[in-house]
């Protein structure tokens, strides 16, 4: 299966430890956007004006768009502490709109619109519901 990971760069260990376990299945994550941090950095200090006008800033989101248009299901690598994912909460969404099935690793504040989500312990469970459907 082809999956979409979405989280936050401030998890991107968490996030890789993610990867190589469903690589490591034979899964693919074809889109790393963690592998970008260079470009967040970079563009940061922006002015919002500046910032969207940088082609990276249209090629990361379509690129990322493209990614959970592509995949099977996306992961959300969230803390276990509940914090705010802005990025990653459109991502969901984008998900849900397009009938991707979302699994939560990690814990989100109560809201009804991640109520399509599949809060998931593990990694395992995750694996247990994808490859017992496959």
């Amino acid at each position: 299966m082809k999956f979409y990971i979405a989280s936050s760069f401030s998890l991107i260990d968490r996030v890789e430890a993610v990867v190589a376990a469903l690589e490591v299945r034979g899964h693919e994550v074809p889109v790393k956007w963690w592998t970008r941090l260079h470009l967040k950095q970079r563009f940061q200090a922006l002015e919002p004006d500046a910032f969207y006008a940088e082609p990276e800033c249209e090629y990361a989101f379509m690129t990322d768009m493209m990614g959970i248009q592509d995949s099977d299901a996306l992961v959300m690598v969230a803390s276990d502490e509940v914090r705010s994912y802005d990025g990653a909460s459109f991502e969901m969404g984008y998900a849900a709109g397009i009938g991707r099935p979302i699994f939560l690793l990690g814990r989100l504040k109560n809201s009804v619109v991640y109520w399509p989500v599949k809060r998931c312990k593990d990694l395992n469970e995750i694996l247990n519901i994808v490859e017992g459907a496959a």
